[in-house]
């Protein structure tokens, strides 16, 4: 039988471009003293931060910092040849301003508290504590292909890093009814900091958890997975995957190279506009 995790595979990902941006938005909006831009005291932030992949992929991120912090303003992406972008613009007291189609930003007070997003290929909710960590997440997916809902919860450890997360499923597929339970252990390297565009380190497993954003304050070291679950009702075999991240840094200290071990897939990051 196949692994439940592939079955996943065919999920689409239009969902996940929809809302990739957030974890961006919310991992770069803090105080530009904590030195998070690079692992050496030579350089803090790039106001460009751009990554490739071995698997046709690549996005572009642009910052700007107002007041000693910085803030995401234009995301763009590129797969399988579909290129396309996503603005981000504030108001005066710095909050994100709900112009884009399908989003909306609450805050209380000037805390950042969720974001929703609805398109084409669903709608989704992401809740964040007081201290900017994604805590809880719910995505129902609406495509011909693919329909259902996926929940995640976060949990961090004190170097503020998601060292826990489980996720369910219950998804329509082509390969029938999945219902899904995953847990993940995530292990830290917590002398590099992790400020780095996401994508890459978005699903730890499968594409289930592509539908949920990821943020950590250190570099991601591995993934240890279990996966439990149900095609058609019938009960799978259990799986257990670990999913290695190994880098290179450059002379400033910024990631040079990424490699994931389920692939393997590299990733090259390019820096520009640094201070």
């Amino acid at each position: 039988m196949k692994p439940h995790s592939e079955h996943y595979l065919l999920l689409s990902r239009k969902m996940g471009f929809i809302i990739v941006f957030i974890l961006i938005l919310v991992s770069c909006t803090k105080s530009s003293d904590s030195n998070s831009g690079s692992n050496s005291n030579s350089a803090s932030y790039c106001g460009t931060i751009g990554w490739s992949n071995t698997n046709d992929q690549a996005a572009t991120y642009t910052g700007s910092k107002v007041d000693n912090i910085y803030g995401l303003v234009y995301y763009t992406y590129t797969e399988n040849g579909s290129t396309g972008g996503f603005p981000l613009h504030y108001d005066a007291n710095n909050h994100l301003i709900s112009d884009q189609p399908g989003v909306t930003y609450t805050y209380n007070a000037d805390t950042l508290t969720k974001i929703t997003v609805t398109g084409q290929s669903g709608n989704g909710s992401y809740n964040f504590d007081g201290k900017g960590h994604f805590i809880y997440g719910n995505i129902n997916l609406a495509e011909q292909e693919s329909s259902g809902t996926v929940t995640g919860t976060y949990t961090y450890d004190k170097n503020e890093d998601p060292v826990h997360i489980s996720a369910v499923g219950l998804v329509n597929t082509p390969d029938g009814a999945l219902t899904s339970d995953i847990e993940v252990d995530g292990d830290f390297l917590t002398d590099k900091y992790g400020y780095l565009p996401f994508i890459p380190v978005m699903a730890p497993a499968s594409s289930l958890l592509s539908f949920l954003p990821f943020l950590s304050k250190h570099l991601l070291n591995k993934w240890n997975v279990t996966i439990n679950g149900t095609i058609n009702g019938v009960p799978v075999p259990t799986e257990h995957l670990t999913i290695q991240y190994t880098y290179t840094f450059n002379q400033d200290g910024y990631v040079d190279t990424m490699v994931r071990s389920d692939g393997p897939i590299t990733y090259t990051f390019t820096y520009a506009d640094c201070d």
